[in-house]
């Protein structure tokens, strides 16, 4: 199911920031029963393959995150805030300004894209 998404999301986001790849998954999931908490950990799930795959890294700061990839999500998911309204406030300024790492595409040519 997860795999579903992360095509729908890529196709929908490759080059933009989080907050693209959040406002995808929340087209993908239009009308479907997922809570916040579920939503967030396919997001993850997302955002491992991606990584695992080789189509992005998190960055902060101009620079790269080190660890694993589920290190590295493991980041993200301890910042995560708890709410969908606290994520979401703001037109979602939470994953620009208080996430702890963006997404840096890497293009078929492997060139970056810093989101």
């Amino acid at each position: 199911m997860t795999e579903k998404y992360t095509n729908y999301v890529v196709e929908h986001s490759l080059g933009y920031s989080m907050v693209s790849m959040w406002q995808a998954l929340n087209g993908a999931m239009v009308g479907s029963s997922v809570d916040f908490v579920a939503q967030r950990d396919i997001f993850l799930d997302i955002m491992f393959d991606i990584l695992e795959s080789g189509r992005a890294k998190l960055a902060s700061g101009g620079r790269f995150l080190e660890g694993s990839s589920l290190e590295q999500i493991e980041i993200l998911r301890g910042a995560w805030p708890s709410t969908r309204e606290e994520l979401e406030s703001d037109l979602c300024l939470w994953f620009l300004i208080a996430a702890p790492a963006g997404v840096v595409w890497v293009l078929d040519n492997g060139e970056l894209c810093w989101a």
